[in-house]
């Protein structure tokens, strides 16, 4: 076992304990947000939008050397709604806690990470299927997660009679998730090496 020293170890702990607070928070934000969409007469979404800034805010376009705003729009509105359709409940509801349930997995990956570091064992067979597992979460999950949120604000505007021109039927998906779970693939094929080198080199010695 490889000796640390302890303010490495007291670090290790220190990001194990932090990664568990933050995968109960995400659990209980996630559970809380679904809970409502289902049993409450109202909950909060964010909708796509399609609307102007105001003209007071536009500067003058003739003015130099004068921070100003020339143009803009909103592109989404935080809004509480109520008397949405079960289907729509439904999907926000799944939608949510499954983005949650995404985080909590990348939390608990990085806590056990932590913990096995600690141990003095980094790599392992369980560590390389945590990876793999974390890898398949974030993309898989996150891709499930915004395409159910992104149904829920799609068909939310119709339901509440909405204009279209001001309240777009849109769907937007964030990349960067996806991304980074293609990166977490790689991570995961390095500690997979990294596990085989290990058995090799114990088996030298």
């Amino acid at each position: 076992m490889t000796e640390m020293s302890k303010p490495d170890r007291a670090g290790l702990l220190t990001i194990q304990f932090i990664a568990l607070v933050l995968a109960a928070v995400a659990l209980a934000a996630g559970a809380i947000t679904a809970a409502t969409a289902l049993a409450s007469e109202s909950f909060d979404m964010v909708l796509p939008a399609a609307a102007s800034l105001p003209g007071d805010v536009i500067g003058d376009p003739e003015a130099t050397g004068v921070p100003r705003i020339l143009n803009g729009e909103f592109t989404s509105a935080a809004a509480s709604v109520a008397g949405l359709s079960t289907g729509v409940r439904i999907l926000f509801a799944v939608g949510a806690g499954m983005g949650s349930l995404v985080f909590v997995a990348l939390a608990l990956s990085v806590a056990y990470l932590c913990w096995r570091m600690y141990k003095g064992n980094p790599f392992g067979e369980s560590v390389t299927r945590t990876f793999w597992f974390a890898a398949a979460a974030l993309t898989i999950g996150s891709l499930l997660s915004q395409g159910m949120l992104g149904f829920s604000t799609w068909l939310a505007p119709d339901e509440l009679h909405l204009d279209p021109v001001q309240f777009p039927l849109e769907m937007h998906f964030d990349l960067l998730p996806i991304v980074a779970g293609f990166a977490l693939l790689l991570v995961a094929g390095a500690f997979q090496f990294g596990e085989r080198l290990q058995r090799d080199t114990e088996g030298l010695i």
